[in-house]
């Protein structure tokens, strides 16, 4: 997970300044034109992947397609809450990562809107910040890889959303208060750069250790729910992102979705330890369990 963070952030460095140059050299209208490109060979290496499946499901013949299909999807998806349910690290970390992206997403789609704000600013400003936010992502994966974080990555989601909170306020502040110039882009880098860090630390060990705790019969069944979910968090946030602005500005956006998004962080840092315990009786109580399997497994083959 933080090698594929790493590849992920370094195209949010290199790209920004790729198209810079692109754009430059050849005009807005060549540089979409290579983008395009680029989705399509992407698309033909997709082409090339291995097509034989894993796992082989039973031809079953049933007189109702579209009736079982419904049913088929409704069991898959119970399945894979009923295993999120069981491990309480997973479930509020699950929680907490789609309120988190729900809140910053308010403000993060409002970044353009935001950088409006300010008399005077350079419009190379965004691109640096968002190479920038880059830069930071890929430091935590970095860091992250070093650690470790399969032990405690609820304190990993906890700091990152109140370093990510602190930062978003922060930046809604120097917009509203500062004057364009070598500080404001200076307090502006760091701050994406910081929000990067942010981003890192809350994303990448929950998603290491979630492929870590779910059993991999059921892999496909809980990444699915947790995609649907997210998926819906990162569409909601925009909408009521622009909302807020419409109401009353973007910079009250970005300091609205930097508390919430602290609290959150400071909210499961408190809790930390209770979850924790939880997870761990639920651990043994599964554990108890299999190992009572076995041991009638054991006795009926001896029999």
């Amino acid at each position: 997970m933080a090698l594929s963070s790493s590849i992920e952030q370094i195209t949010k460095i290199v790209g920004p300044a790729l198209g810079g140059l692109l754009v430059a050299a050849f005009g807005i209208s060549v540089c979409y034109m290579i983008d395009s490109v680029t989705f399509v060979l992407s698309a033909i290496i997709l082409f090339g992947l291995p097509r034989t499946a894993a796992i082989k499901k039973k031809d079953t013949e049933t007189s109702g397609g579209d009736t079982e299909v419904s049913k088929s999807f409704r069991q898959e998806m119970s399945a894979g809450l009923h295993v999120i349910a069981g491990m309480p690290v997973v479930l509020c970390g699950i929680v907490m990562l789609v309120l988190v992206l729900l809140m910053l997403q308010i403000g993060d789609s409002q970044i353009v809107t935001l950088f409006r704000e300010i008399p005077g600013v350079n419009g190379d400003l965004l691109g640096w910040c968002v190479a920038a936010s880059g830069f930071g992502t890929l430091l935590s994966a970095l860091l992250v890889s070093r650690l470790g974080s399969g032990k405690h990555p609820l304190i990993f989601m906890g700091l990152g959303a109140v370093i990510m909170g602190v930062v978003f306020s922060s930046a809604g502040i120097v917009t509203a208060h500062g004057q364009a110039g070598i500080w404001m882009n200076i307090a502006l880098f760091g701050s994406f750069m910081f929000a990067g860090v942010g981003a890192g630390l809350a994303f990448i060990p929950f998603n290491s250790m979630l492929q870590q705790r779910t059993p991999a019969e059921y892999t496909g069944r809980v990444f699915g729910t947790i995609g649907s979910l997210t998926s819906a968090a990162v569409i909601l946030g925009p909408v009521a992102g622009g909302a807020l602005v419409t109401a009353s500005g973007p910079v009250s956006a970005f300091i609205l979705s930097g508390l919430l998004t602290g609290l959150l962080g400071l909210g499961l840092l408190m809790l930390r330890g209770k979850i924790e315990r939880r997870d761990e009786a639920a651990i043994k109580k599964q554990e108890g369990i299999a190992a009572t399997n076995n041991m009638d497994f054991v006795g009926e083959t001896s029999l």
